[in-house]
C-alpha cells in the first residue's frame, strides 16, 4: 500500500509479519508490463558504417551505394543520389521504434501489410556480411486499418510503428535522384 503522506510504500516479505517502509519510486520500477521490458529498437546498425541501401516497392527496386561519403543510385539507373533524402531514410530506420508488438499468430502477415510488404528495406554495413532486412506495411481490415507495421526479416516479431516511419521509405527512383547539378568549388565538388 502507498502512504498518502509521502508516497512511500508499505511492504512485507512473503510469509513474514514485519512491515517495512520503502521509497515510493520502487513501485514505478517494479510495476512493468511485458512491453516495457521488450527491446523497442527494430534494427541495430552503426550509422557511420552504412554503405548500401535497397528499397523494393512492388515491382520497383532501388539500390544505393556509398562511395567516398557520397551516395549514388545503382539501380534502376546510375546517377548521383539526393544526399539529404538518403540520409533521412537511414536516420529514420535507425530511429525506428516499436510502439507495440502484436500478439503472436493473431493475424496473418498479409493482414499487417507485410506479405507482400509495402516496402522492403535492406541496409548493408561494412561490419556485417549479411544485410539487415525490414518489411514495412499498412494494416488491412477494420481492426488495424490506418496502422503501420514493421517486421525484421527473416523471423522477427510484428511491431506497430508510426505512419511517418513508413512514409520515409515510400520513395521513387526520381525522388532519390540528385536534382541539382554538381557545383565545382575550391578543393573538390560541392554536393
Amino acid at each position: 500500500k502507498q502512504s498518502d503522506f509521502d508516497n512511500s510504500l508499505y511492504v512485507s516479505r512473503q510469509d513474514e509479519q514485519e512491515v517495512l517502509v520503502v521509497d515510493g519510486g520502487l513501485r514505478q520500477a517494479l510495476l512493468k508490463q511485458p512491453f516495457d521490458l521488450r527491446r523497442k529498437i527494430l534494427v541495430r546498425f552503426n550509422l557511420d558504417r552504412v554503405n548500401r541501401l535497397g528499397l523494393r516497392r512492388g515491382t520497383t527496386s532501388v539500390r544505393l551505394a556509398r562511395r567516398e561519403d557520397v551516395w549514388y543510385l545503382s539501380e534502376p539507373i546510375e546517377d548521383r543520389a539526393d544526399q539529404d533524402r538518403v540520409g533521412r531514410m537511414i536516420n529514420a530506420l535507425h530511429a525506428m521504434r516499436a510502439r507495440s508488438y502484436t500478439p503472436p499468430d493473431k493475424l496473418s502477415l498479409a493482414s499487417y501489410g507485410l506479405d507482400p510488404p509495402a516496402v522492403l528495406v535492406v541496409v548493408g554495413t561494412g561490419d556485417a556480411a549479411v544485410p539487415r532486412k525490414v518489411a514495412l506495411g499498412r494494416g488491412a481490415g477494420k481492426m488495424i486499418e490506418n496502422r503501420c507495421y514493421a517486421r525484421r526479416l527473416p523471423a522477427g516479431p510484428v511491431a506497430e510503428i508510426r505512419a511517418h516511419q513508413l512514409r520515409a521509405f515510400e520513395q521513387t527512383p526520381f525522388d532519390l535522384r540528385a536534382k541539382a547539378p554538381e557545383q565545382r568549388i575550391e578543393g573538390g565538388i560541392r554536393q
